[in-house]
């Protein structure tokens, strides 16, 4: 049979939107089909939620002239920061100081308000290490001067401890390495010139250490009671001594917070200090240590996990948050990193010019914290900003960097780390992967500060965690903890992590006026601890009409940083000044999974 050609018309016309169509269909769904893992990455940061309806997605931080390029470039000075001294007058106590963050310290920490009932029962510490020379890496081709270390040691030795039944425990010399040129050999160094490592502790640098153990100590024991005396602990700290485990003292020592009574036992069975394998963490170790206990010369174990899977640097293997930060600071590709680093090509110019760093270093140029470390460590350390006579051969007048080129590389280093560790949306997940494993590992311990296997009025359990970090441990840390505003983790930056516990039907308050006294240093006074007596019988107070969650009996979470009460951009942290412990194990579980359960997944995927 014949169709008509205005049918034969019609049908070619339908075969052709059939197949059009299809071809349509096709094409979208192999959009889906071949990007399985775009697809799910979208779909988590938009759904990031938690158990419990926990917001886990990012926020960004406060917009102000720290992480808005144009007011970096276009400004002069460093925020009123200090770059040229350790030392910060007491009426500015708090201020930025690259050299020597603020820390915890009697006169500034904010004591919870004696009506509200809060007794301290567990104390985490985190904290970059303190000021050292700067490392080998950062050095310019050609150094002005000679850098050396004549004013410390660095002792290399080992001796065997009590438990090994020798009989030359203490017969170990304390030897130390001393760097030194020989005449004869006919190799010059690159770089750094002098006898220090590259990096070390300077002593200054030991001294902020010492500074920072006793300043713990002071908050920690004499204003709050909550670490036993430092006299209650053995002569050894050697953890094998059989005298470890003996209570000094009377075994009883009062406490400010309301805790009532403490135990004193062995100040060793209360504490645990970790550092990672890089040696400058382990140099601030035993300053600070001496510090908080007056342990000089005294054996102590330090926690330290195999450097390949280590979590405090961290160094554990992640190659998605690898990925996700060389993104974050892509050299070539367009965003905001890219614009920065062309609006700092004539600074970069300039330095290269002065230093002698060709233009093709890529360690120099894919951020500033090459000329950032080398030009601060000579700030922190007095030491002149340096100059290059005649660059490249040229005749004429020497060539310095100046001052003003100084705090142009400082302004654009926090600038760096603002975008690197928050302003970037993925910084949340290159942070939480990396960093992951420590965080698990610090809710794992405020588990046991619930099921009361940690924390104070345990027994004998341990109550105080430190650890002693770097700039990209503190970073990460803020990172994930989605820092308000975001800085460079300058030395010594240092986060608490506090765990308070209220009754609702007794509450006993901080007697203020003890803890007056023991600011002034009158702690040590017989009387005082009477006056404690008196203050807990103050403070109680019936069950009453409450404020919301925080007049809540359980376990709160206050944080610290740089001795001020911390402030998160997330809507779930908010400022952390006694938020619900479990909304904060909640946080962290969703992040990184219980026991780190996430971190394997998400550092491959």
């Amino acid at each position: 049979m014949l169709l008509h050609p205005r049918s034969l018309g019609i049908r070619a016309l339908y075969l052709v939107l059939a197949v059009g169509f299809i071809l349509f269909l096709i094409h979208n769904t192999s959009d889906v089909m071949w990007a399985p893992k775009a697809s799910t990455v979208v779909s988590a940061t938009t759904a990031a939620v938690g158990a419990n309806g926990i917001d886990l997605s990012w926020h960004p931080p406060s917009s102000s002239s720290l992480n808005n390029l144009d007011s970096v470039m276009g400004s002069s000075g460093v925020y009123g920061f200090i770059y040229n001294s350790s030392v910060t007058p007491d009426e500015k106590y708090g201020t930025y100081n690259w050299c020597n963050m603020p820390h915890v310290r009697k006169t500034e920490y904010p004591v919870p308000s004696p009506s509200d009932g809060y007794s301290l029962k567990f104390v985490e510490v985190i904290h970059r290490h303190h000021k050292r020379t700067p490392y080998a890496s950062n050095a310019f081709p050609v150094e002005p001067y000679r850098w050396d270390c004549d004013d410390q040691a660095l002792y290399k030795y080992g001796a065997p401890l009590e438990s090994s039944g020798s009989d030359h425990v203490d017969g170990a010399a304390a030897v130390y390495w001393k760097g030194y040129s020989s005449p004869t050999n006919p190799f010059t160094p690159q770089g750094w010139i002098g006898n220090c490592s590259f990096p070390q502790i300077t002593a200054q640098g030991l001294d902020d250490s010492w500074t920072h153990g006793n300043d713990i100590y002071g908050v920690y024991h004499d204003l709050l009671g909550f670490l036993p005396s430092r006299d209650s602990g053995s002569s050894t700290s050697d953890p094998s001594s059989p005298s470890r485990n003996e209570a000094g003292g009377n075994g009883v020592e009062k406490r400010a917070d309301g805790g009532g009574e403490a135990e004193t036992e062995d100040w060793n069975a209360a504490t645990l200090y970790r550092v990672t394998t890089n040696p400058i963490t382990s140099q601030v170790a035993g300053m600070l240590l001496s510090g908080s206990w007056n342990i000089a010369r005294t054996p102590h174990p330090l926690q330290v996990q195999a450097s390949a899977i280590d979590s405090l640097e961290p160094k554990y293997e992640c190659p998605s948050s690898s990925s996700l930060f060389s993104l974050i600071k892509s050299r070539t590709s367009p965003g905001a990193w890219k614009s920065h680093l062309d609006a700092a090509s004539s600074l970069y110019k300039t330095l290269d010019e002065i230093s002698g760093v060709p233009e093709g270093d890529e360690g120099f140029h894919e951020s500033m914290d090459h000329y950032y470390d080398n030009l601060s460590a000579r700030q922190c350390h007095s030491r002149p900003l340096p100059c290059n006579p005649a660059p490249g051969g040229k005749a004429g007048k020497e060539m310095c960097i100046t001052q003003e080129m100084a705090d142009n590389v400082y302004r654009i280093g926090h600038w760096e780390y603002s975008r690197g560790y928050r302003d970037d949306p993925r910084s949340l997940d290159a942070s939480a992967s990396s960093m992951g494993v420590w965080f698990a590992e610090l809710a794992g311990r405020l588990e046991g500060v619930k099921e009361g296997t940690l924390g104070a009025g345990r027994g004998r359990s341990r109550r105080y965690f430190h650890n002693i970090a770097h700039d990209g441990s503190i970073s990460r840390v803020l990172s994930v903890m989605q820092a308000d505003e975001m800085v460079w983790p300058g030395m010594g930056a240092e986060m608490v992590f506090e765990v308070w516990e209220k009754k609702a039907k007794t509450k006993k308050g901080i007697n203020k006026e003890v803890v007056e006294k023991r600011v002034e240093g009158s702690s040590s006074n017989d009387d005082d601890d009477d006056d404690v007596k008196r203050g807990d019988k103050e403070g109680e107070e019936e069950e009453g009409e409450g404020d919301g969650e925080k007049d809540k009996d359980g376990l709160y979470l206050r944080v610290l940083y740089s001795g001020k009460v911390f402030k998160s951009s997330s809507p779930v942290l908010g400022t952390v000044d006694m938020l619900p412990l479990d909304t904060f194990l909640d946080y962290v579980d969703g992040l990184v999974g219980k026991g780190a359960s996430l971190i394997i997944d998400k550092c491959s995927s």
